[in-house]
C-alpha cells in the first residue's frame, strides 16, 4: 500500500486547460486561464502496467478477466462495479468526455473530439468524432448523443409505463434543450450558466449504451424500460458483444470499426477479445488465477485481494509471474435517514461517528488494505489536510472521543442504546460484522444490534426510495466534487443522504457555477466539513484500497488513480506471450 500522498495533477478542461498540482496536501498556484475557445484534447500517453523494455505491442489473443457476478443491464440505472467492469469493453469508459487513462482527476476527450462553451456558459457545443460506429455498423451521430442526453435527464413514458431519469441526471445540471446541429455537432442549452459541465458529467460509468436506432422503436412500441441487454448490448467500445451465458461467462470480441488509435498511430484494440468468467466465490477466483485459468482478477468488493489471499498468490507457482496493483477504491460510509428517530438527533449521529475506531476497522474488516479518509479519495485535492485531527479520526484522542460519545448518547435519552439494524450487501459481511461489534460496545450489549444482509438489487432499490433505508452501509465513489451531487445531494434520486437541508445543494450550485480550480478545492473542503463534522449527515469510515492481480504477460492495462471502474475498456491491453 502506498505510504505517502503522491503528487497529483488536475487538468480541468473547461474553457482552455486549467492546471494545478497537489503534493502532500499543499496547493500549487493554478496556471493562467486561457480565453474561451475550442478544446481539442488527444488521448494522452497513459499510465499502465509495465511494458518490457524494447518490446512493441502484439496483436491478438484473448484476455481472461473474471467478473464477480452476472452484470446488471443498464448503466443509466446501476453504478455497480461489475457493470462498469464488464461494460467497459463494450461501451468504453465515459461518453463524450471521459477520465484520462491512468489519471482519474484529469478530463480527456471521448466520443467528442472538442467542445466550446458560449461566453455566458449557458450553451455547450460538442464536436463529435466522424469515425464512430455502433457495433451493428450504424454510424454514431449527434442525434444519438441527443437521444442519450434526453433519456438520461427526462426518462421516457409510454402509456402507464415510465422510465425514470438516470441515476446520474443530477450531474447534468438543468438542461432546457439539446439539439443535433449536424451529424457531428451537439448543442446543449441550460437555464443557468454551467461552467463546470465537463467535470460534472465526466464519470467512467456514465456510458452511452443506448443506441437510438434500436431503443426508440422499442419505446414507441410501449417499452420505455428497454435496456441495453434487450437490444443486444450494442455499444461503441473497442469490443462487441459475443455471448453471455448467465452464471458462466460473458464474451466480447474485437470491433474492427473502433475509432481509436494509440499515440503511435496503431489501430486499437490489440486483443482479439476478452472472456469474463463469472466467479462469485473469491476463493474460487483465487484458485482459477493460481492454476492459470484466468489472467487477471475481478474488480469490486469480494474479488479484491485481502493480505492473506495475496500472500497465497505470492507463494503459489505463479507468484514470481504476478503483478499486484493498488487503487484507492471507495469509501465505506454509514448512510443515515436523518428524518427518522433517533437518527434525527445530531447527538446520536455524532456519538456513533466518535465511537467507531476507524484504524481498527481497516485492520479488522479489510486486513490493512485501507487508508483514512472521508468521502473524498485520500489523494484527492479536496480533502481537508487536517481531517486526521478531527474527532473520530484522530487515534490519539480516541479515549476522549468515546467518553464524549457515551455522554452524548445519554444526553439524547439513549444511555443503553436502541434497536438498530445495519443493512449491508452480501459481499460486505466483514465490514458489517465490525460495525455490529462497534455499536454493541457503544450500547453495552449485542442484543440491540442486528445485521440485515441484502442482495445488490435490493440495496440499489433502497437507495432510490424515499424511505428505502434507515441505517445502511454504503460506498461512495465520487472522484470530482461536481460528481458527488449524485450521491450526496438530498435531492438526488438515489442519494446516500436523507436530510432536509438546502445548504448541501447550495454548495453544489456553487461548484457547478465555477471554473476556478482553487475554488473547487475550497468548496470541496467546506462541503466535506459541513456534512461530516458540523451536521454528521453521513458517517465516512475509511477508504478501501483495492488490490488487483495480473499475470506478468498482461501488458498495457492502465491503473486508475482512484476507483476501479475507470480504464476497463481494455483497448490498450496486450498479451506478451
Amino acid at each position: 500500500m502506498r505510504n505517502r500522498l503522491r503528487p497529483i495533477g488536475l487538468v480541468l478542461l473547461m474553457f482552455g486547460v486549467l492546471t494545478f498540482a497537489i503534493a502532500c496536501g499543499e496547493e500549487a498556484a493554478p496556471a493562467p486561464v486561457k480565453p474561451p475557445g475550442v478544446v481539442a484534447t488527444p488521448i494522452p500517453a497513459p499510465t499502465m502496467t509495465p511494458t518490457p523494455v524494447g518490446l512493441q505491442p502484439k496483436f491478438g489473443g484473448i484476455l481472461i478477466n473474471s467478473i464477480r457476478r452476472d452484470t446488471p443491464s443498464d448503466p443509466m440505472m446501476s453504478g455497480d462495479t461489475t457493470l462498469g467492469h464488464a461494460g467497459g469493453p463494450m461501451f468504453g469508459n465515459g461518453h463524450l468526455t471521459k477520465p484520462c487513462r491512468g489519471d482519474t482527476y484529469n478530463i480527456c476527450a471521448g466520443l467528442a473530439e472538442s467542445w466550446k462553451p458560449s461566453s455566458d456558459f449557458t450553451q455547450w457545443t460538442f464536436t463529435l468524432r466522424d469515425n464512430i460506429y455502433w457495433h451493428d455498423g450504424t454510424k454514431f451521430t449527434a442525434a444519438d448523443a441527443k437521444f442519450w442526453v434526453d433519456l438520461s435527464v427526462n426518462g421516457a413514458k409510454q402509456g402507464d409505463k415510465a422510465r425514470k431519469a438516470s441515476r446520474f441526471a443530477a450531474q447534468f445540471g438543468d438542461p432546457i434543450s439539446s439539439e443535433a446541429l449536424s451529424d457531428t455537432e451537439l448543442r446543449v442549452s441550460f437555464a443557468n450558466p454551467f461552467p463546470a459541465l465537463l467535470a460534472s458529467w465526466t464519470a467512467p460509468d456514465n456510458a452511452i449504451a443506448h443506441p437510438r436506432h434500436l431503443m426508440q422503436p422499442e419505446i414507441d412500441k410501449g417499452n420505455p424500460l428497454v435496456s441495453p441487454e434487450e437490444v443486444g448490448w450494442i455499444g461503441t467500445g473497442p469490443f462487441k458483444f459475443e455471448k453471455f451465458d448467465k452464471g458462466s461467462v460473458l464474451q466480447v470480441r474485437k470491433f474492427d470499426k473502433y475509432w481509436e488509435k494509440d499515440t503511435a498511430g496503431r489501430q486499437l484494440p490489440f486483443l482479439d477479445g476478452v472472456d469474463m468468467p463469472v466467479i462469485r466465490d473469491p476463493a474460487a477466483m483465487d484458485a482459477a488465477f493460481r492454476s492459470g485459468r484466468i489472467d487477471a482478477t475481478g474488480r469490486g468488493a469480494g474479488p479484491h485481494l485481502s493480505p492473506e489471499r495475496k500472500a497465497r498468490y505470492r507463494t503459489s507457482p505463479v507468484g514470481d509471474s504476478t503483478n499486484f496493483h493498488y487503487i484507492d477504491y471507495l469509501s465505506w460510509d454509514l448512510a443515515i435517514n436523518t428524518r427518522v428517530e433517533p437518527w434525527d438527533d445530531i447527538r446520536v449521529r455524532r456519538a456513533v461517528s466518535l465511537w467507531i475506531d476507524r484504524d481498527a476497522g481497516i485492520l479488522a474488516a479489510d486486513g490493512g488494505h485501507g487508508r483514512l479518509s472521508t468521502f473524498w479519495g485520500p489523494s484527492a485535492p479536496w480533502v481537508n489536510p487536517d481531517f486526521r485531527e478531527w474527532p473520530g479520526w484522530n487515534a490519539s484522542t480516541k479515549e476522549a472521543d468515546r467518553a464524549e460519545a457515551k455522554r452524548l448518547l445519554a444526553e439524547a435519552g439513549y444511555p443503553d442504546g436502541f434497536d438498530v439494524s445495519i443493512q449491508c450487501w452480501t459481499f460486505w459481511v466483514p465490514q458489517c460484522e465490525f460495525l455490529d461489534a462497534q455499536l454493541s460496545e457503544l450500547f453495552g450489549t449485542r442484543d440491540k444490534t442486528t445485521q440485515e444482509l441484502i442482495d445488490p438489487a435490493t440495496w440499489f432499490a433502497n437507495l432510490c426510495k424515499e424511505d428505502g433505508f434507515i441505517f445502511q452501509l454504503n460506498s461512495n465513489t465520487s472522484i470530482l466534487p461536481q460528481q458527488a451531487i449524485n450521491e450526496l445531494s438530498p435531492k438526488a434520486a438515489c442519494g446516500d443522504i436523507k436530510a432536509d437541508d438546502t445548504k448541501i445543494d447550495e454548495y453544489f450550485d456553487k461548484l457547478k457555477a465555477t471554473n476556478d480550480p482553487k475554488e473547487w478545492v475550497t468548496l470541496g473542503r467546506e462541503l466535506e466539513k459541513y456534512i461530516v463534522q458540523e451536521k454528521v449527515y453521513y458517517i465516512p469510515l475509511w477508504y478501501l484500497v483495492a488490490v488487483l492481480a495480473t499475470r506478468d504477460y498482461v501488458v498495457g492495462m492502465p491503473i486508475p488513480t482512484q476507483n476501479v471502474t475507470p480504464d476497463t475498456d481494455h483497448a490498450l491491453v496486450w498479451l506478451n506471450k
